[in-house]
């Protein structure tokens, strides 16, 4: 137990894992959007469903040029992620899903 004033340093490799407090998949996405000039236009905020991963920071929309949002969904298909949404393209878990709509100006991506 720790007293009060008191603390733990962490270790190398632990700090090595620590991004700004964000998880290490959503800061590699967040990257990948800037490198290629796209902007993070939601992680915790906008319309989602109530267990959305968004809601736990997760998920983010990413919008941009349609070409480069293509890139970034190709990607992202090589991640381990959970969802990757853009225009009638539906990937979840691996496998590719049926449209869902709704998104024709931006890709989901959650891990």
């Amino acid at each position: 137990m720790l007293r009060e004033g008191s603390f733990v340093a962490f270790t190398r490799a632990e700090l090595d894992r620590v991004h700004g407090g964000m998880a290490g998949p959503m800061w590699a996405a967040m990257q990948k959007a800037n490198e290629l000039g796209l902007q993070v236009q939601g992680v915790i905020t906008g319309n989602h469903a109530v267990n959305s991963r968004h809601w736990r920071g997760r998920g983010m929309d990413i919008g941009g040029s349609e070409a480069n949002l293509w890139k970034f969904v190709e990607w992202a298909k090589g991640t381990n992620y959970h969802e990757v949404i853009y225009k009638d393209q539906f990937f979840k878990d691996g496998h590719r899903r049926a449209g869902i709509g709704n998104h024709d100006d931006h890709v989901h991506y959650s891990f």
